[in-house]
């Protein structure tokens, strides 16, 4: 009877022990790093997908498997009815199973972004391994195009990308954060452009990628591109003020660099009558970088002038963003959800439907207090000529 159970046992132990059956091997999959959509003048979806090469990522002597040339990654393509069509085609010529867990970006071309990027998070959100946590650009011109390039410090021009879209002085948009703004009412994306830029002042010329603007979308169709200012004043209207670099230039041709480390930022919007008035108080605290030609900086009356020449720059470019937001009637900064929370039912019961049209409306008046916390270690520039009186 004893032996019987022992068996019984032993018999139990092997079917749970079943080992790995499902296991995928390392040596069988693709890792796709970034993915690029197109579309072709045929109407059709083109998707590029950038993988590294194995045999490129040892250095020279390689790291194992197969090698195209002297750059790191491969970049494929293909186009099809949709994007998930596109993808099946790329893969029946691929050796090894594509595999998304690991991709971080998504470039999107021009011509599909100005088309409509709904089509694009239908694919990418449906399949579970994919991260929603991925960033988005648009390319200026091509998606695949922006992927083929090598820039110089990194690896892939993938990771080149999401380097330049994570800088803080840049707002970066997740694959969630856009389909949030595209499923909301009151609230429209804005997207970083990325575009090739050839290096200046070397006989080698280079291509490298540069963050250009922003682009601009109403629902999923980008409709234009954010100007400087409206670049620089959108900041404050979101609410969300990183630090950057302003350049200021007086009458005189004085030029001075300062720093915003800090800005706080409220916008408060009031019912008048037929229309909404936003009140738009910022807050900077500040420093001071660079100070060509301009005068003694250890003077109070000095300082104030800076002050004040900050405080019009950045009124300056909040009312910039606030024409471009009127002219394309898009709602990158959320006022519509401002709005949503501070008026609920009126909200609800009238401007949820017609937002845009209330949007054109609306007026804006913005203040703007700035404090110079740092004038650096010197007062004035120590190669500056004395005056002989």
């Amino acid at each position: 009877m004893r032996g019987w159970r022992m068996l019984l046992v032993t018999l139990l132990m092997a079917v749970m022990l079943t080992g790995c059956w499902d296991r995928t091997e390392v040596n069988d999959i693709a890792i796709v790093l970034a993915t690029a959509y197109d579309v072709d003048k045929d109407g059709k979806y083109r998707l590029a997908v950038q993988v590294p090469l194995p045999g490129q990522l040892g250095g020279k002597s390689g790291g194992g498997g197969g090698t195209s040339g002297s750059k790191s990654f491969y970049v494929d393509s293909s186009t099809g009815v949709s994007i998930r069509d596109a993808s099946q085609k790329v893969q029946q010529r691929m050796p090894r199973q594509l595999f998304y867990a690991h991709r971080r970006i998504l470039v999107i071309g021009e011509e599909l972004a100005k088309k409509g990027i709904r089509p694009v998070f239908d694919a990418a959100a449906r399949i579970p391994e994919n991260r929603l946590t991925a960033s988005i650009v648009i390319a200026k011109g091509n998606g695949y195009d922006l992927l083929s390039r090598q820039p110089r410090f990194e690896r892939f021009s993938s990771e080149g990308i999401r380097e330049i879209v994570n800088d803080e002085s840049v707002f970066n948009t997740s694959l969630k954060d856009a389909a949030q703004h595209l499923s909301l009412e009151g609230s429209d994306a804005m997207i970083p452009l990325v575009k090739v830029k050839s290096t200046e002042g070397t006989k080698d010329k280079n291509e490298e990628l540069q963050f250009a603007s922003y682009a601009l979308f109403h629902d999923d169709k980008m409709v234009a591109v954010m100007d400087q200012d409206g670049s620089e004043g959108i900041r404050w209207l979101k609410q969300q003020v990183k630090p950057y670099t302003v350049t200021l230039t007086s009458e005189n041709g004085e030029t001075l660099l300062v720093n915003i480390y800090k800005g706080n930022a409220k916008v408060k919007p009031r019912r008048v009558k037929d229309h909404f008035e936003f009140e738009v108080h910022n807050r900077v605290t500040a420093y001071v970088l660079e100070n060509v030609g301009g005068g003694d900086l250890s003077v109070p009356e000095n300082v104030q002038k800076i002050n004040r020449r900050l405080e019009e720059h950045i009124t300056q470019t909040v009312y910039a963003a606030v024409d471009e937001i009127h002219e394309h009637k898009v709602d990158v900064a959320g006022l519509g959800l401002v709005v949503a929370r501070n008026f609920p039912k009126e909200w609800r019961s009238t401007y949820n439907d017609n937002w845009y049209e209330e949007l054109e409306k609306t007026k804006f008046h913005v203040t703007t207090v700035v404090n110079i916390s740092r004038i650096g270690l010197t007062s004035e520039n120590l190669a500056k000529r004395a005056e002989v009186e």
